[in-house]
């Protein structure tokens, strides 16, 4: 599968396209049955992998807030008295989830109510993302080991954020490393065509 092929699946999946841009991938796809194919297969793997993350999301603190709320008043409590805002997750709560980018692995803490996800990223030895489109501000603090960003080699306790725009360079660890990450949804999992930001 082409880097381009790639991307327009994912712009396609999460509804990032433009509706003329939806009814032109769609005719592309029919004229061609080995992208068809690709499409299916990419399009399966990108839905079982935001499933697998949304499983273990916890809901918007706004949204949990207003559930706990209205069981609370149909309890006969007063929920005048309570004010819920704050959010705990255990870390046993929390599971990988495998990318199909091979060696990089995300784990889905909270979700706030602009639609930021705050999530860790353990990234094997070797391992490589792609450069890649961000859709908004990514921020990255490093927890532990090495990560190569913005041709930058940091460390543990080293903090980077790129704003929405192409990120032209590869990210990646020569000895592995695990992140916390803020990105807005939905977050690149894939590369972006180089072609379309010369």
């Amino acid at each position: 599968m082409t880097d381009e092929l790639a991307h327009e699946i994912q712009r396609y999946t999460f509804g990032l396209m433009t509706p003329d841009d939806e009814v032109a991938f769609e005719r592309s796809l029919a004229k061609s049955p080995e992208a068809s194919l690709e499409f299916a297969t990419a399009n399966e793997s990108l839905t079982l992998l935001y499933e697998a993350l949304a499983k273990g999301a916890p809901k918007p603190r706004k949204q949990l807030k207003t559930i706990i709320l209205e069981k609370a008043a149909a309890s006969g409590i007063d929920v005048e008295k309570y004010h819920i805002e704050e959010f705990h997750l255990k870390a046993g709560e929390m599971e990988w989830v495998q990318t199909y980018i091979p060696g990089i692995e995300l784990k889905m803490i909270y979700v706030d109510e602009d639609g930021r996800a705050l999530m860790k990223a353990r990234i094997a030895p070797g391992a490589v993302f792609p450069p890649h489109q961000r859709i908004g501000t990514e921020e990255c603090l490093v927890l532990s080991g090495d990560f190569w960003a913005d041709n930058q080699h940091l460390h543990a306790g080293d903090f980077v954020a790129g704003r929405e725009g192409f990120e032209p360079l590869p990210l990646s660890s020569e000895g592995g490393c695990e992140l916390l990450l803020k990105m807005p949804i939905p977050y690149q999992i894939m590369p972006q065509a180089n072609q379309e930001n010369k």
